[in-house]
């Protein structure tokens, strides 16, 4: 039997980033303790920042100053105590190197990717090069570099991104989050109807898929 977590998200979302592997650790604790469902991570669309314009030539504490309204000084501090935490996990965030962007075409470019069977490489990519390599991930020619990094051809990426081939997907996918209200990143729903908001530690996740999981088998009783 397979579970479904359908997971919202921002490749340019540092919490997204972080709990993405900590769903990751939750989901491989859950089978190490014999749960038997197949846990399948689908990513939907959600824009952090959708108000971040299309040709934003700033880093991230340009942004939260320029755009969020905080001082230098809480930004860096905001921003180091994220770096530190992901540290701790095994993950880089340079925030000094990372190129603020709007992610609208990424998200297209995840998309893409799902088409071709390769969705949770595509996001591990992009984030990746978002956080730890300084990439401009508003960038088509960008893009399509990473797209080859994962085994996709990189002219039918490229076609789909400039004909806006995936646009309409993105926007489902942030109407939907509309009508959950979703406010806050990540936002798991695992199952079909039991939401997690926010960050939260691997036990947590794990509890969480464990009773969802128990519930579906109960329920085919």
């Amino acid at each position: 039997m397979t579970l479904t977590v359908q997971a919202w998200a921002d490749v340019a979302c540092p919490l997204s980033y972080l709990c993405r592997g900590r769903l990751a650790e939750a989901i491989r604790r859950y089978h190490q303790a014999g749960g038997h469902h197949e846990v399948v991570v689908e990513y939907r669309s959600f824009e952090l920042a959708s108000d971040t314009p299309a040709d934003y030539d700033g880093n991230e504490i340009d942004f939260l100053t320029s755009f969020r309204g905080m001082t230098p000084a809480e930004a860096d501090t905001a921003l180091s105590r994220l770096a530190n935490v992901a540290a701790a996990e095994g993950l880089t965030l340079n925030f000094n190197q990372v190129r603020h962007a709007n992610s609208r075409k990424a998200h297209e470019l995840v998309h893409h990717a799902k088409t071709n069977g390769v969705q949770e490489a595509m996001v591990d990519r992009l984030m990746r090069a978002y956080f730890t390599e300084g990439r401009n991930i508003a960038s088509i020619d960008e893009l399509c570099d990473l797209a080859t990094d994962i085994g996709l051809d990189r002219s039918s990426a490229h076609d789909a991104l400039a004909a806006n081939a995936y646009a309409a997907a993105v926007a489902d996918d942030i109407e939907q989050a509309a009508f959950y209200r979703i406010r806050v990143l990540p936002f798991f729903l695992i199952g079909p109807k039991h939401g997690v908001s926010g960050a939260h530690d691997v036990g947590y996740y794990l509890e969480v898929l464990t009773k969802v999981a128990d519930a579906a088998d109960a329920a085919d009783e």
